[in-house]
């Protein structure tokens, strides 16, 4: 639900968390004031970015929800999206409708790069507009683990552990250079 679901599923109403409950919770982690009022904790409801950075830090299960959030990326509309950003990325998208025109919409995402950092994205457009359109520029700007050429390869070890003695054509030892055919 947390990747696919745009929000209804987590109404608290539905999920029968009662405001009184929220607000506990919240406030013994010390919560800013906008979180704490669950009628407030709407889309429509704007804050800060350092405060939704500042409470992303400190959200409980953040590993499992990275773990989860990696497929919004991964299966993003575009296939370009996941080449240019891979598993950079642990973000919940968002739309809504545009500040200064009702009938354009702004989107973007929010959640963690890879190391844990939190992160906010918005631009006009849906979410996926977002993402498309400025996954290079992103690409150029979040951190990755391992140097890369970048959307070019994969690093693996599986020859690390298995190591490749040699490479036939048919019953003869092919030569070095690009694999082109059946090997």
């Amino acid at each position: 639900a947390l990747v696919k679901s745009c929000g209804l599923y987590f109404e608290p109403a539905r999920l029968g968390i009662a405001a009184t409950d929220w607000r506990a919770y919240w406030q013994a982690r010390q919560a800013p004031t906008w979180l704490l009022d669950l009628p407030a904790v709407q889309p429509a409801t704007r804050v800060s970015v350092a405060e939704l950075l500042s409470v992303l830090a400190l959200l409980p299960a953040q590993e499992q929800m990275r773990r989860v959030l990696l497929d919004v990326v991964l299966n993003a509309a575009d296939g370009n999206v996941a080449g240019e950003l891979g598993g950079r990325l642990r973000v919940k998208t968002w739309s809504w409708l545009g500040d200064q025109d009702a009938q354009s919409r702004q989107g973007g995402f929010a959640g963690w790069s890879a190391d844990g950092a939190p992160i906010w994205v918005g631009g006009r457009g849906t979410s996926q507009m977002v993402l498309r359109h400025y996954g290079q520029a992103l690409a150029s700007v979040l951190p990755t683990a391992w140097p890369v050429d970048a959307g070019r390869c994969v690093e693996v070890g599986l020859f690390s552990k298995y190591p490749v003695s040699k490479v036939l054509v048919g019953d003869r030892v092919a030569t070095s250079g690009p694999l082109r055919g059946d090997y």
